[in-house]
């Protein structure tokens, strides 16, 4: 069996996350990576950031990923910044938690990190959470 490309796999973890109902109605972006524009927010994007070779574990070959996720959502005010990317995360950690395989992608994965970023525009709080998806893959 072939593996599925890079693209495909970053591309099915945003499908699993866009399918979770209440990040589907409160997310505004979604993005294969960081976006070169700030658009509108709240904002989630995925990106590889590194990769494990593969290795032969008995008649399958083993390979590690990990992607960033991050969370972003902006606001006049600071906590309401703050408790709408905390309440996007949640979510997240929830979709993570129930389907670990994302959808059958992966063996399984974890949120192995995370942490936030706090910027500012002229007029405006942007609360962010940077997090570190590990997956792990199984193929012949």
């Amino acid at each position: 069996m072939v593996p599925a490309a890079l693209k495909d796999l970053t591309q099915g973890i945003i499908n699993v996350l866009d399918a979770d109902a209440a990040l589907h109605a409160n997310v505004k972006v979604w993005a294969f990576g960081e976006p070169v524009q700030e658009t509108t927010y709240p904002i989630i994007w995925v990106q590889m950031m590194r990769g494990q070779s593969p290795w032969k574990t008995g008649n399958t070959m083993e390979e590690g990923i990990w992607y960033e996720v991050m969370v972003k959502a902006r606001d006049p005010n600071r906590d309401d910044a703050e408790k709408d990317v905390m309440d996007l995360f949640d979510r997240i950690k929830r979709v993570q938690k129930d389907d670990p395989s994302f959808g059958g992608l992966f063996r399984t994965s974890r949120l192995s990190s995370y942490e936030a970023v706090r910027s500012n525009t002229a007029d405006s709080a942007i609360a962010s959470i940077r997090a570190e998806l590990m997956v792990s893959r199984s193929y012949v």
